[in-house]
């Protein structure tokens, strides 16, 4: 009985023509390679591009009061009586400084200077 022999072929790294992942990252494997984007994109074969992930879509629900996507990421709404400020903090109105306008904005957000140090997140 013979035995067949076994041939070994260095890698070939595809990464290394520069078209291959379009907009996206390559990373190079054993016999392949990985089309890698940014957190909050999912890589478009058909397109070679990064796509934007809509996360508010997914069946996971990321927010509990309201979900509004963003390129790469998502924001989150507050529930009633709430404002949202900075980077997705909820604050209720009674938060806001003494002396201030107390008309807030229609979009919900208001200025992180608008609030005093007693504010509830």
């Amino acid at each position: 009985m013979i035995k067949p022999s076994l041939l070994c072929l260095p890698d070939e790294n595809e990464c290394l023509s520069s078209h291959v992942c379009g907009g996206a990252s390559c990373h190079n494997t054993l016999g392949s390679y990985k089309c890698m984007c940014p957190t909050g994109y999912n890589f478009e074969q058909f397109s070679g591009q990064c796509q934007d992930v809509n996360e508010c879509g997914s069946s996971q629900a990321p927010c509990s009061y309201g979900c509004s996507n963003t390129e790469g990421g998502y924001v989150c709404g507050c529930p009633p009586g709430y404002f949202r400020i900075g980077q997705g903090h909820c604050v209720a109105g009674m938060g806001l400084g003494k002396g201030q306008n107390h008309e807030l904005p229609l979009s919900g957000e208001i200025d992180d200077s608008a609030l005093s140090p007693e504010a509830c997140y």
